[in-house]
């Protein structure tokens, strides 16, 4: 196989057409790089003189923070999620190490604001959800189609006298008298095939 040599202007190249945001910060803190993307993603909040940024996300402290702690070796390859200009987006900090030592930082930015609307619109369907199922005036146990317990009121609770800690995950049979617990599995599945 030959090795081709590729030119800074070629890397530059690519990294000016992706959409993802990448910058490069030195030992020090300090942005040594930072693709075209980035730079105007960032627009007004830096200056276009190919100065780079000072900040990873302008107001963001915790960028900052999490950019310190993977350069002095207290934390590894991670994503934290951050809003900036009403968009969420995940930022990713891969140390860069030579001979075991870290001697900066590559930041990945990337959109994420459809995937994180969908998983607000998700969890605040389900609490409302859950909101509905607890204050509903009677005993109300929710179970999974291999009759697992997964969701249940206060009022279940006082009932059976079990809290949500001691019965989620378990067999909603064991709520039952014992003479129906032997064939309720059969009967649970039968209605599951059947619906």
């Amino acid at each position: 196989m030959q090795t081709q040599e590729y030119s800074a202007a070629f890397f530059e190249r690519i990294h000016s057409k992706t959409v993802t945001k990448i910058s490069y910060w030195n030992i020090k803190g300090h942005c040594i790089y930072a693709n075209e993307t980035y730079l105007r993603w960032l627009g007004d909040a830096i200056s276009f003189e190919k100065t780079f940024p000072q900040e990873i996300i302008p107001g963001h402290d915790l960028a900052m923070k999490n950019l310190h702690e993977v350069l002095v070796g207290k934390q590894e390859l991670h994503s934290i999620h951050l809003e900036y200009k009403g968009n969420f987006h995940r930022v990713t900090y891969i140390p860069d190490i030579e001979s075991d030592t870290i001697i900066g930082c590559i930041v990945q930015l990337d959109e994420i604001t459809e995937f994180k609307k969908k998983e607000l619109e998700h969890a605040a369907s389900e609490q409302k959800f859950r909101t509905i199922v607890e204050s509903a005036p009677d005993a109300l146990i929710i179970a999974d189609d291999k009759g697992n317990i997964q969701l249940l009121n206060s009022r279940a609770e006082l009932l059976f006298g079990y809290s949500a800690n001691e019965i989620i995950g378990k067999p909603v049979e064991m709520l039952m008298p014992e003479r129906f617990r032997q064939n309720h599995p059969t009967k649970r599945r039968s209605f599951t095939e059947n619906k």
